[in-house]
């Protein structure tokens, strides 16, 4: 079945207009005609144009700041971090039959990370907007050992089993570049 219907863009991390970054992309998937291009910046005031941004609350403001408030005129959420680089697989993703879709990336030059047919990760995703429409906040959180001294599982892992608990499903497909250096996705324009 795969992503239908209208489809809202967040770009995380990006300092020059989202449109311009991955319009060409778009436009080969011809999702232009369904999306919003011109979503705001969902970073803190405080953060925006600083090399290290708290990712989690970002994701979290866009959910509340953006998405919930247009969530009845979307379908779907695609999420998009500046250091993602789309390859020609990557559009595979968005044709798979599940309620949380996410594109594959290596990890610290791993792909460990999708060992698991559940496996989600939000580098670059697209989300059903029911899913917002339901889960409660925090929607996306790190969960720590009881004594906070190490990482169990980062957020995109929280948000996807919270969304398993609310009986919603996942899948994971496509291949995109994932760098952490923090290089920006670009296609020319035109």
């Amino acid at each position: 079945m795969g992503v239908t219907g209208r489809v809202l863009i967040i770009g995380l991390e990006y300092s020059t207009p989202l449109k311009r970054s991955v319009w060409s992309w778009l436009d080969r998937l011809s999702l232009l005609d369904k999306i919003d291009l011109d979503s705001p910046d969902p970073r803190p005031e405080n953060v925006r144009g600083l090399q290290i941004t708290p990712y989690i609350c970002a994701r979290n403001k866009a959910v509340r700041d953006i998405i919930l408030p247009v969530v009845d005129k979307y379908d779907w959420v695609l999420m998009i971090n500046n250091d993602i680089t789309p390859t020609e697989s990557s559009s595979k993703f968005l044709e798979l039959d599940a309620d949380l879709l996410s594109c594959e990336c290596s990890y610290q030059g791993s792909m460990d990370a999708w060992k698991s047919s559940n496996a989600f990760h939000t580098a670059l995703c697209c989300i059903r907007t029911e899913v917002f429409k339901l889960m409660q906040p925090p929607w996306f959180q790190y969960v720590y050992t009881a004594d906070h001294c190490d990482v169990i599982s980062c957020d995109c892992a929280y948000f996807a089993e919270k969304a398993k608990a609310l009986g919603f499903t996942i899948a994971h497909g496509g291949f995109c570049s994932h760098d952490h250096q923090g290089d920006k996705f670009c296609f020319p324009e035109g």
